[in-house]
């Protein structure tokens, strides 16, 4: 399992925000040597799984980086989604798999669709937000490993 990070902004290689790489560190994530990339530089066909902070992110990675879309979701709306999805007893890749295949499943479509789920862009934040901000992406990506795997 390989995971990858991308962004929506053009800005080279450049390193992780200072307060991001803090942040991180007190989470027990090392930082130090991510690099921004650019999701239109990227193929997203084969990805097993993708996650976006904002319902934008979501639809750059299907239009732009060709993520199939019932693979890719905003974190909160795939973690609430997976709520609805009854246990099972198996594990593993696999399970993982049928797990999200049945989270696209309960997505509404059409135009009544409902909104969904989203995490702020702490970009610029005061650093109180920013904490606030991490800590929720903290447990939800907990609460995702659990249901996914646990």
């Amino acid at each position: 399992m390989r995971a990858q990070s991308l962004g929506l902004l053009e800005l080279g290689a450049v390193p992780a925000l200072p307060e991001a790489v803090e942040l991180a560190t007190g989470f027990g994530v090392d930082l130090s040597r991510h690099r921004a990339r650019e999701l239109a530089q990227a193929d997203l066909a084969q990805c097993d799984l993708v996650l976006g902070f904002e319902q934008i992110h979501v639809s750059a990675a299907v239009v732009d980086g060709g993520a199939p879309i019932g693979q890719t979701f905003t974190l909160p709306e795939l973690v609430a989604l997976l709520d609805k999805v009854p246990s099972s007893s198996s594990a593993g890749i696999e399970a993982a798999h049928a797990r999200i295949e049945e989270a696209h499943a309960m997505r509404k479509s059409g135009p009544g669709r409902r909104s969904v789920a989203e995490i702020s862009d702490p970009l610029g934040r005061p650093p109180s937000t920013q904490r606030r901000i991490a800590g929720e992406i903290r447990l939800l990506v907990s609460d995702l490993a659990a249901r996914l795997f646990g």
